[in-house]
């Protein structure tokens, strides 16, 4: 389904004003909110000039996922019009871990796996539309403290792909959200039906 017809249904589904919705963002451990209700409206309108879907973040993906409880997974197989995603998401492997550096996560996990540099940027190719290069996984192993913070969605699915990873749990690691998200039950929790209090 079209990524803004997903966010009204499930906005006006669960009888959320924009504004409204733009505020639960505020309220749970959500490293970026949105801090914007125009931002949400011009999604759910398609004013593409402006707001393109496929260019949705991965930090307002999860504010949204969130606020929207359902998972940013979804959120972005719907945003990228890849909705054959979806059915790969309950395969990753692992979905939980110790707190631990996200480059050193990396490189234990691509070390476990006995992959090379290169064969990593040769199975991205081959299993994720969106491809990575020895060169930036190189920079993302060698612990560069802004680089994990600015990784797009779509380099968090590649390597989950590759590394059989949660995609979310990665971005737990990337992003210094509390360690507790770490855990896969408490990270599934945070998209589950819950009452708001509004």
């Amino acid at each position: 389904m079209e990524f803004s017809k997903v966010l009204r249904g499930r906005r006006e589904e669960l009888k959320l004003g924009v504004r409204e919705l733009a505020r639960l963002t505020e309220l749970g451990p959500i490293p970026k909110p949105i801090k914007s209700a125009i931002y949400i409206s011009r999604l759910e309108n398609k004013v593409v000039e402006e707001m393109r879907a496929d260019a949705v973040s991965i930090d307002k993906l999860w504010a949204l996922g969130v606020a929207l409880q359902m998972s940013p997974l979804v959120l972005f197989a719907s945003s990228r019009a890849m909705p054959e995603l979806v059915g790969q998401i309950p395969s990753f492997m692992i979905r939980e871990c110790d707190p631990i550096h996200f480059s050193l996560f990396l490189k234990g996990r691509r070390d476990g796996l006995g992959l090379s540099l290169r064969k990593v940027e040769e199975l991205a190719l081959s299993m994720s539309p969106w491809p990575i290069s020895s060169g930036y996984l190189s920079q993302l192993e060698t612990d560069d403290d802004q680089l994990p913070e600015r990784l797009s969605a779509e380099k968090l699915w590649t390597l989950g792909r590759v590394f059989d990873v949660d995609p979310l749990l990665m971005y737990v690691l990337s992003r210094h959200v509390d360690p507790m998200y770490l855990s896969a039950s408490s990270r599934d929790g945070l998209f589950l039906m819950r009452s708001w209090g509004l």
